[in-house]
């Protein structure tokens, strides 16, 4: 396509150059023509059916001869807009036209100079615009793909929206992760303390039963010893006053003697 859009561009350029090139004269020659010749004929109905946008009643050479005689004759041709050609003009003028062997610059240029130019301008444009119907498709699907391009921009730009407020939340869930991390070191550590603290507790608590029954059993043997403090008090104060010069056995026998006479009175 793109080749024959460039051909078919400078080829419809070099045409409208020749229909500038158009003399007055010339025009007018043809048109106090009384009935066209055969060349002629053909070279004017397909420029007729192409300004006009029709294909009936194109071969009225009154009609023909009407619009010859208008001064914008020339300027219609050259502003003629090749995208406004109708499907079913282009389609009548290669078949009754382009297709005749007869339809050639060359032999028509010969009968007329100012219809040799207007041939060429005519197979120009039905070139052009085939090559432009072949591009229309591409056309539109370039434009439909741009339009869908704009919404798939569009689309990305609130996924990137919704993305940098993912990522936002994400880094403010990872600061409270590391806070709660944080935490959770502090509140483990706090736990080993307590745990230690438990664990002497425990042990203190165990010591304290092993000397709970120590002072079990140094209350059970106070107490009998509260029962002879009193001769024990006796006994002490006589060994001090009266057997302290004695030797160790008169001592031990007087002792025996005392502690038996008070166990006797107890």
């Amino acid at each position: 396509v793109e080749a024959d859009l460039a051909e078919a561009g400078p080829a419809l350029e070099e045409a409208m150059n020749s229909v500038r090139s158009i003399e007055r004269k010339h025009l007018d020659m043809i048109r106090r023509l009384p009935s066209p010749p055969k060349p002629v004929a053909l070279a004017m109905e397909p420029v007729m059916m192409m300004v006009e946008g029709k294909v009936d009643n194109v071969g009225n050479w009154a009609a023909i001869r009407r619009t010859l005689a208008r001064g914008d004759f020339i300027p219609r041709i050259l502003g003629f807009n090749t995208r406004n050609l109708r499907d079913k003009v282009t389609k009548a003028i290669i078949k009754k036209y382009i297709n005749n062997p007869d339809y050639t610059f060359e032999k028509i240029n010969r009968a007329s100079q100012a219809c040799g130019p207007l041939v060429k301008w005519v197979k120009s444009q039905i070139k052009f615009s085939y090559v432009l119907n072949s591009v229309a498709p591409m056309e539109k699907e370039l434009k439909d793909l741009e339009a869908k391009s704009q919404e798939l921009k569009k689309q990305e730009d609130v996924i990137a929206e919704h993305l940098d407020a993912l990522t936002k939340q994400i880094e403010g869930y990872s600061n409270e992760y590391k806070v709660l991390i944080t935490e959770a070191a502090r509140i483990e550590d706090e736990l080993k303390r307590v745990q230690g603290k438990v664990d002497r507790s425990m042990r203190l608590l165990q010591n304290l039963g092993s000397e709970r029954q120590r002072w079990d059993s140094d209350r059970e043997e106070y107490s009998k010893q509260i029962t002879t403090v009193v001769g024990d008090t006796l006994l002490s104060a006589a060994f001090l006053a009266y057997i302290g010069y004695f030797n160790q056995g008169y001592r031990k026998t007087l002792f025996d003697m005392w502690v038996d006479q008070l166990s006797e009175r107890a």
